[in-house]
């Protein structure tokens, strides 16, 4: 795994064969992003009654709200991190970049997900940062609210991520292999001359 800091020279890379992928057929940006937000209110309304802060955090500390819009910038990288890191064979294909703005995973060869293999990749993040600090919290019941703040916050930035799983889920059939290029998510059958699969 190589490790870039500022703007990377992008290889060119030809989009796959019409004739063997076929093209997700996603939604607008806008009702991508009506829907993605839809799903983060959702988590906000609702996870901070089930950890006692009242709906919408309407009984949590004001201290904590201030340490929740910290906590969502300090977030953003490590999110973005555990996607890359999540990416099959996560070794010296794979190129992590550091810019000011966000951090991007890169493969050099392009290869295949299975169905569950880019599931994964999407849920990434949030098993380690949702998932492992919840249990943290319910299991440990520290006096502090840090690991449920940053499991909190970690879930309603992945509203995205979440869309796009159930999108997946609901578009693309099981024996199948996933392919991201230049923003657009193409699908095969198994099987179909692939040659690089993983998972």
């Amino acid at each position: 795994m190589k490790v870039i800091f500022g703007r990377q020279k992008q290889e060119p890379y030809a989009p796959p064969s019409i004739n063997e992928w076929s093209i997700v057929p996603y939604p607008r940006n806008v009702s991508v992003l009506i829907y993605s937000l839809f799903i983060a209110l959702t988590i906000f309304l609702f996870m901070p009654y089930l950890l006692g802060w009242g709906i919408g955090c309407r009984e949590m500390r004001p201290f904590y709200g201030l340490l929740m819009i910290i906590f969502s910038f300090i977030l953003i990288p490590f999110h973005e991190l555990f996607h890359a890191i999540a990416l099959p064979s996560c070794g010296s294909e794979t190129t992590i970049n550091f810019r000011w703005s966000f951090i991007v995973g890169r493969k050099k060869k392009k290869k295949e997900l299975s169905r569950m293999g880019y599931i994964i990749f999407l849920l990434a993040p949030t098993l380690i940062l949702t998932i492992f600090p919840l249990f943290c919290h319910l299991v440990f019941r520290p006096k502090n609210q840090i690991m449920a703040i940053i499991a909190l916050v970690n879930a309603v930035s992945s509203c995205f991520d979440y869309f796009n799983i159930g999108y997946v889920l609901i578009n693309i059939p099981r024996n199948s292999v996933i392919l991201s290029n230049k923003g657009k998510v193409y699908w095969k059958k198994k099987g179909m001359h692939v040659n690089n699969s993983a998972f």
